[in-house]
């Protein structure tokens, strides 16, 4: 089969650009497909290595003898890159694609009193303890105590070996508030809803089940714990997660925690013994430390970053927080994760000569608090329609049933509390657009989007519910084999990581030595994550 011209200058660039070092010259806008995105010195000592590709902005780029990636790690211009593992293996490529100066950005303050005097509990100013133990004659609580209301505790404690239940029913918030927690017994959640716990202060998690059994995990989106200040001598050790973290105090070790979920932090993380984090790890002011035999199953972005010992980083399924959580909590670091699309006046391009200062006003989560507040009126016009923003992956876009097209951040007006039907696409990689003459790939999959009072603005595309990310892998080596998609990819790449719509049959084909050698249909669904070509 004869291949296009583009193609050939592709492979052609590719292998002139081999050096002595064993350093490629490639486009690497791939930031969303990274297991590492490091702002700073990227490590790898011992048998660390990154499971995927990774990429490094600046600062150094070091390792041993051992393999540092089963991928690529792409290392922008003014990176300092160590002798390689193996100056055969053309593991370190240069990055070219544009450099993304990610930083913390603060949540809602915490919701204070007020928040919490018209709800039904006992538990409204932050006056009274509960303690879930075994002595009810001084007055704790039994195991299996619940709340079934929003409520704000002074001092929660939860002893080892009992329960403390959280009831929301499906489809609400459930917020407790805690200005001091010590957790080291179970906390479930009962119902379909969500619960964000709120703690100014924590003392321990050791051997803690959130929303977690000693064996399984509960559903991660039902569960999210925000943490303003950590104790001296804080430990998570034998902890067990189910759901997001987010810890805005500066140091937070994590041996052997076991946690399905996103972790946010402002401080530096250090993870040992056999911990391992299945989600987004977003570190990006600080250093984290992957070492022992623990493990990252998802994506990190970080500054510094240490990968030592046999543990490792291996880019997985991730998403982002539930939009009516992140709309509560006031979460903006979610759209920079997850928005590479859209940089914001911090980004910058790898050729660039100075990066771009941000600057960001540091509100503290400390005793003085804010009620939450509600502006779902902001975006209602005098016609009785309210503006939705778009959220979807990049390279994606969302086709409502007028055939309108819509990206990333795009906007649209529809009738306040009414439902519209929607389409996630895939876009031409080439031109960045779908079209229903043949440009992108369309899901089959129509859904429904209702906009609720005071919860959503936003209509969020998220992997699994709408897309899956699938990834192509050569069982023979991946070096200058290509993976092509018909209608999205006409310039075949090699180790191909791509975004596709639940329910559509897409053409894929692998080329190998410049020839077509494999063609098949495949159908998307929520557990197709990789595809191998027998090559």
């Amino acid at each position: 089969m004869r291949i296009s011209k583009k193609l050939l200058s592709l492979v052609l660039a590719v292998g002139i650009g081999f050096t002595t070092a064993g350093i490629l010259s490639a486009a690497a806008d791939q930031i969303a497909d990274a297991a590492v995105y490091a702002q700073g010195d990227l490590i790898l000592e011992g048998s660390g290595i990154i499971k995927g590709d990774g990429i490094i902005t600046k600062g150094k780029l070091s390792g041993g003898s051992n393999p540092w990636t089963t991928g690529h790690i792409y290392a922008a211009d003014k990176v300092k890159v160590g002798e390689l593992s193996d100056v055969n293996k053309p593991l370190v490529k240069n990055y070219n694609g544009e450099i993304i100066n990610y930083i913390f950005k603060d949540y809602k303050n915490f919701p204070e009193t007020t928040y919490f005097m018209n709800k039904s509990t006992e538990y409204k100013d932050g006056t009274k303890d509960l303690v879930i133990g075994w002595d009810e004659s001084s007055g704790e609580k039994p195991s299996g105590f619940t709340l079934k209301a929003d409520s704000f505790i002074r001092h929660l404690t939860v002893e080892y070996e009992v329960t403390l239940n959280i009831e929301v029913p499906q489809g609400q918030l459930r917020v407790i508030r805690a200005e001091h927690l010590t957790m080291n017994g179970t906390i479930a959640i009962k119902g379909g809803g969500r619960v964000i716990l709120y703690v100014d202060r924590m003392f321990s998690g050791m051997n803690g089940k959130f929303n977690a059994t000693g064996s399984s995990f509960g559903s991660t989106d039902q569960f999210t714990l925000i943490i303003d200040k950590g104790d001296n001598n804080i430990s998570f050790n034998g902890a067990r997660i189910g759901g997001h973290v987010i810890y805005t105090d500066n140091r937070l070790p994590l041996a052997n925690i076991y946690m399905q979920g996103n972790l946010y932090t402002k401080g530096y993380i250090e993870m040992s013994g056999t911990a391992y984090i299945k989600g987004l790890v977003y570190v990006p002011n600080s250093r984290t430390q992957v070492q022992n035999s623990s493990y990252i199953m998802g994506r990190i972005i970080t500054d510094y970053l240490t990968i030592s010992g046999s543990s490792y980083v291996q880019k997985g399924s991730v998403s982002g927080l539930p939009s009516d959580v992140a709309e509560f909590i006031g979460d903006k670091n979610d759209g920079q994760a997850f928005d590479e699309t859209q940089p914001s006046q911090t980004t910058t391009t790898a050729s660039s000569t100075q990066s771009t200062q941000s600057t960001q006003t540091t509100q503290t989560t400390g005793t003085t608090t804010t009620q939450p507040t509600d502006d779902d009126d902001d975006d209602e016009n005098d016609n009785g329609e309210v503006v939705i923003t778009v959220t979807v992956a990049r390279r994606m876009s969302i086709r409502l049933e007028n055939g309108k097209i819509l990206k990333n951040g795009d906007k649209f007006t529809m009738p306040k509390l009414g439902t519209i039907r929607y389409q996630v696409c895939t876009n031409n990689w080439d031109t960045n657009t779908y079209t229903d003459d043949g440009q992108g790939i369309a899901g089959q999959k129509v859904f429904e989007f209702t906009h609720q009072k005071n919860k959503e603005r936003y209509l969020r595309v998220d992997n699994n519910r709408h897309f899956m990310p699938v990834r192509f892998h050569f069982v023979k080596g991946d070096y200058r084999k290509l993976t092509g998609v018909d209608k999205a990819l006409s310039t075949p790449l090699e180790s191909l990581s791509i975004n596709f719509p639940l329910g559509a049959t897409v053409n894929v084909k692998a080329y190998v030595k410049n020839q077509m050698v494999e063609s098949r249909n495949l159908f998307i669904d929520s557990k197709l994550e990789w595809v191998n070509w027998n090559h």
